[in-house]
């Protein structure tokens, strides 16, 4: 079982989560190359708990999820580790929360630009590859 595979069976485990091809690429690119996967899916599993718990009002709720302000309908997730600042964007759908696009925040909370990975996320939002 490949890593990809491994992330997608974390994912299937939660009902209320979906999730685009795309994204398993994001994470494949910006994540296995880094080191720092064992770390990465610990706390990738304890957010989707989280977010599974929560729904909606996660944002309100607990550390580490946001409403983000320039895009209506889109939220951050935060997987925060010593080298990579890893976000995941995603959406609500009736009672689905569809993960979208994940990126390296590189420059930090108030230098980042969210423009691009927001753009993406709305195109797979689109798109017909939600797993």
């Amino acid at each position: 079982m490949d890593k990809i595979d491994v992330l997608q069976n974390i994912i299937d485990g939660f009902p209320h989560i979906q999730y685009t091809e795309d994204l398993l690429n994001d994470i494949a690119h910006d994540v296995f190359k880094s080191g720092l996967e064992g770390d990465f899916f610990r706390i990738f599993l304890f957010r989707l708990k989280q977010l599974e718990k929560f729904g909606h009002k996660v944002v309100t709720e607990v550390k580490g999820f946001e409403k983000l302000k320039k895009a209506p309908g889109l939220y951050s997730m935060h997987i925060d580790l010593p080298a990579l600042n890893y976000r995941i964007l995603y959406t609500i759908d009736h009672s689905n929360n569809i993960l979208l696009h994940g990126f390296n925040e590189i420059s930090g909370k108030k230098n980042t630009d969210y423009t691009k990975p927001i753009k993406k996320a709305q195109q797979r939002i689109k798109g017909d590859n939600i797993l």
